[in-house]
């Protein structure tokens, strides 16, 4: 039908349709023929009817059952064209330039044979039937002719019609068809069409097509391709078309405009790269969620704030692994926003990321389409850690500010109070109606200067702080003193001056006191409240300087209180630390204002008593010291009477600097209890050689044991009963370079003063058990041997070792050692003496009492010790001839230790009346000259060897 119509347009103007017939057609086909036979040819096209009369110059469309159409009984045909069928249809023209009568409609069954015009000269019937198939022939290539031209026609039209550049080219590269905009933008001819492309002449600036083109039919495809005139930029698109049967390929290029769409891109890239930027630059985490709740997108911020790694970036950014726990956080309140019942709700969350946990304030929106409907859930994530941390700092400087027991005052710019805490009004009295609008100034004492001020002015415009101690006046009047600290608060970032001023003030009123009282410990006694070691040091030395610029004296006198342990020990630290109490309140009673009296511990005691004219004056005033203390003490419903010994060292006679003062002093009340006690004595140069001998007994000392120089001798313990030998004490004594054979009671006190004697007893024990155990081994009588023990090793708390490793390393068994101990030993430290003696006495290990009767006795310390044996000190047996009191005290000690089941021993024992008269008291056994001299370990070895005494021998001398 397509071809029909073509046809029927390409008809000379002057040429009329009379009628047209047409094999079956059904109604829709001949609807459209009569469409388009219309449209080409301008005429009125219709389908006739059986019965109807054709008129000129109308189309008429036939069903194929109403067969042809007649005029004067002949058809005069001149075309014939194919249908898409190719079945037949039969058209009709006649020259005339209207029909003169009208037209039949015939049935197929009546169709006549075709003749020839009236004109026509007679031929046979066979070049009738040649011409008709030439005819046809002739109409059917017409028919195609018009039908090309049509379409090429159409095709250029279309071509042109088209506002963007096509080109067409063949698989010989050859370039067949270009429309209108390709020849205007490549500047092409009419006569390039047929022309290889690689022979035409392109702009510069589209040179890289001919390359392009090159490649269309090769094996390996060209990349796409942009060009730009200077103005327009053109993206290539080319499109390959297989060639159809018996047909070459072609390939259409295409090039499109794509300036205004890029500069579009180019905005769009920008707008998309400024707001990528503005979600990054954002200190808030932003997440981008579709309708099914999945991440989208992710900014900066949010890999930041969970401490991911910032993985490689693509289109929209990269999507972050949200670690599970706080994905699980989100994903509630996530659902319930894209739902649209929890929108736009500020929501706080916890996520713990790493070791710290993160506070975050999240905002969730829903972007919606122009449907109204959810695309997408924004959620803005705010990590307000620190800011709650720093509210609470503030709440919690708030909290200070009114719970510090420091008053704090702020003020503005120029000292005007704006804000006072409560430890303010309670350390001033000042209540916040009171001050707040006024300055500081109202605490203001007047103790500090105006230049004080102006000072501390300076240092706070200089350092912004000051510290400092300070006056200040309370409300009612009080003056006390204040630790105030000031700072300058400066206005942020303005580098101004300081907006507010911050003043801290602590009431050092106690802390000064305390301060008084350490500084009055430092240098007083806390007993005795009198000057300690320290400042009467300070004082001495300022009175000797003070004595050698003008030449006078001053007296240095050292008292110490006669048997003063004995009451202490007996008595009890208690009574004695009232004692020295007492002496001390007498003391400075009885000096000069200008002399000082100072404690220097224990019961020792220093005066100093500067410008004096003579040691006369020196000797009053120590006669009135010795008789001030000689009063009795009325202690605790006791009367206890203790004496001084003093002694006096002069300046200059005696000495010229403090330590020569002191220890000639000391050396002279030595001397004082030597001769008597109750007295004073002066330093003279007999006293300096014995000082000197004890500071050299001192030194050496030391070195004593290491040097080999100390040596133990033995005296036999005797019966009275048998004359056997029961026991031998060891005795040490110091073979001292410089002195010679130094006997016990020179260099004892010496080593218990200085803590050696620990030492010392410790050799003493593991000498004397080995010298007794090598006595056994080879063969001598085995007795036990006793050791004195001193009272610093039971204070010492190692003694139950000391023993139990010395008797180990002898070999011996422990019945062989007595211990001895004297009562002052046993009342001093009595708990660690009690605990100490047990554990020995488990070991079988015997106690005596040494020297019995010359102290402080007591029958509850005797009961409590469980002592085995008294020995009674020798000076109640020098006197047993000469004194009956001697007597009756021997025996009544005796008695006393026969009713404690104690055996009593009696040292000294030189004569034969005075073995006899202990044996007729009771006595078990003696030691003493009359039955052997201490001896040396080789000496007394053969005496052991006698093994017993004469007793009626000893009895008759």
């Amino acid at each position: 039908m397509e071809a029909l119509a073509a046809l029927f347009g390409n008809l000379p103007a002057d040429q009329h349709i009379s009628c047209v017939v047409g094999h079956c057609l059904s109604p829709s086909d001949r609807r459209r023929l009569v469409e388009l036979i219309g449209r080409e040819t301008g005429m009125t096209v219709k389908e006739i009817e059986p019965g109807e009369v054709a008129a000129g110059n109308t189309v008429y469309v036939a069903p194929a059952n109403h067969g042809v159409v007649l005029r004067d009984g002949k058809l005069h045909l001149l075309a014939r064209a194919a249908d898409k069928d190719g079945a037949a249809m039969v058209v009709a023209i006649e020259p005339q330039p209207a029909i003169a009568g009208p037209a039949q409609v015939v049935s197929p069954g009546d169709r006549p044979e075709f003749e020839l015009d009236d004109d026509s000269p007679g031929t046979p019937e066979h070049l009738q039937s040649l011409i008709d198939e030439l005819a046809t022939v002739n109409g059917e290539l017409v028919a195609e002719n018009f039908e090309l031209e049509r379409q090429n026609h159409d095709l250029s039209s279309l071509l042109n019609t088209i506002g963007l550049p096509v080109l067409e080219v063949d698989a010989d590269l050859r370039l067949t068809r270009f429309n209108e905009a390709a020849a205007r933008l490549l500047q092409l001819r009419d006569t390039e069409p047929g022309s290889r492309f690689s022979h035409i002449e392109l702009p510069a600036w589209a040179a890289e097509l001919t390359r392009h083109v090159s490649l269309l039919f090769s094996r390996r495809a060209p990349r796409a391709l942009h060009l730009s005139d200077g103005r327009r930029r053109f993206s290539l698109v080319s499109y390959a078309a297989a060639a159809a049967p018996g047909g070459t390929s072609r390939a259409v290029l295409c090039l499109v405009d794509t300036t205004r769409a890029d500069a579009t891109a180019q905005v769009l890239s920008d707008q998309q790269e400024q707001l990528m930027a503005i979600l990054n630059s954002s200190a808030d985490a932003i997440r981008l969620l579709d309708r099914e709740g999945r991440l989208v997108y992710a900014n900066d911020a949010l890999f930041s704030l969970l401490d991911l790694p910032q993985r490689r970036r693509g289109n929209g950014g990269a999507i972050p692994r949200i670690p599970a726990a706080i994905a699980r956080g989100w994903r509630e309140h996530d659902r319930r926003a894209l739902a649209g019942s929890d929108s736009c709700a500020l929501v706080e969350e916890r996520v713990q990321v790493g070791a710290s946990e993160r506070l975050l304030e999240t905002r969730r929106v829903p972007i919606r389409g122009e449907d109204g409907e959810i695309r997408l859930l924004c959620a803005t994530s705010s990590d307000v850690t620190e800011r709650r941390r720093g509210e609470s700092q503030l709440r919690l400087a708030a909290q200070v500010f009114e719970a510090s027991g420091e008053a704090i005052m702020i003020t503005d710019a120029v000292g005007t109070i704006i804000s006072i805490n409560p430890a303010f009004t309670r350390i001033t009295g000042y209540a916040p109606d009171d001050v707040i609008g006024r300055t500081p100034r109202i605490l203001s004492s007047g103790r500090q200067d105006k230049a004080f001020y102006q000072q501390m002015w300076k240092a706070i415009g200089e350092a912004g702080r000051w510290q400092g101690e300070i006056w200040n006046r309370r409300k009612d009047g009080e003056v006390f003193p204040e630790w105030v600290s000031i700072s300058a608060v400066a206005h942020e970032g303005e580098g101004g001056g300081p907006r507010n001023y911050i003043a801290i003030y602590t009431d050092i009123s106690e802390r000064k006191a305390s301060e008084e009282r350490v500084r009055h410990l430092a240098q007083y006694d806390f007993l005795t409240d009198l000057p300690n070691r320290a400042l009467f040091a300070d004082r001495l030395k300022q009175a000797i300087g003070a004595a050698q610029r003008d030449g006078s004296r001053l007296a240095l006198m050292f008292i110490d209180l006669d048997h003063f342990k004995t009451i202490n020990d007996s008595l009890g630290h208690n009574v004695g630390d009232m004692l020295l109490r007492e002496v001390a309140q007498r003391l400075a009673s009885v000096i000069r204002v200008s002399d000082t009296v100072s404690r220097q511990g224990g019961d020792e005691f220093l005066v100093l008593a500067p410008r004096i004219e003579s040691p006369n004056d020196a000797a009053r005033i120590a006669q009135k010291l010795t008789e001030s203390i000689a009063e009795p003490f009325h202690l605790e419903g006791r009367k206890l009477v203790v004496t001084p010994s003093i002694g006096i060292a002069l300046f200059p006679d005696d000495g010229t600097d403090m330590g020569n003062l002191i220890r000639n002093a000391d050396a002279a009340m030595y001397h004082a209890k030597q001769h008597g006690r109750n007295a004073y004595q002066f330093f003279t140069a007999d006293m300096n050689a014995r000082a000197m001998e004890r500071l050299t007994m001192e030194t050496h000392l030391r070195h004593a044991i290491e040097d080999r120089q100390l040596v133990l001798y033995y005296q036999p313990q005797v019966s009275l009963a048998s004359g056997a030998i029961v026991a031998v004490e060891a005795l040490i004594r110091w073979n001292h370079p410089e002195l010679g054979l130094v006997l016990p009671a020179r260099f004892i006190p010496v080593a218990e003063e200085t803590g050696q004697v620990t030492n010392i007893g410790e050799w003493v024990l593991r000498t004397a058990t080995a010298q007794i155990m090598s006595w056994q081994s080879r063969g001598m009588p085995p007795v036990p041997v006793a050791v004195n023990l001193s009272a610093l090793q039971f204070k010492q708390g190692r003694l139950h070792d000391q023993v139990a490793d010395a008797l180990a390393a002898a070999g011996l068994e422990p019945r062989y050692l007595q211990l001895e101990m004297t009562e002052s030993v046993l009342m001093t430290e009595g708990e660690a003496t009690a605990t100490s003696m047990a554990a020995l006495r488990a070991m079988e290990i015997e106690f005596a009492i040494d020297d019995f009767g010359t102290g402080y006795s007591s029958l509850a310390y005797l009961n409590r010790f469980r002592v085995g044996k008294l020995k009674i000190d020798q000076s109640f047996i020098r006197d047993l001839r000469s004194g009956n009191d001697s007597r009756k005290i021997v025996a009544a000690i005796i008695g006393l230790a026969k009713s404690l089941g104690l055996r009593v021993l009696a040292e000294g024992v030189e004569t034969g009346w005075q073995a006899d008269f202990l044996r007729a008291s009771g006595c078990d056994e003696v030691q003493g000259f009359l039955f052997g001299r201490p001896m040396a370990a080789a000496h007394f070895e053969q005496f052991l060897a006698g093994g017993q005494f004469d007793i009626g021998g000893v009895f008759d001398a």
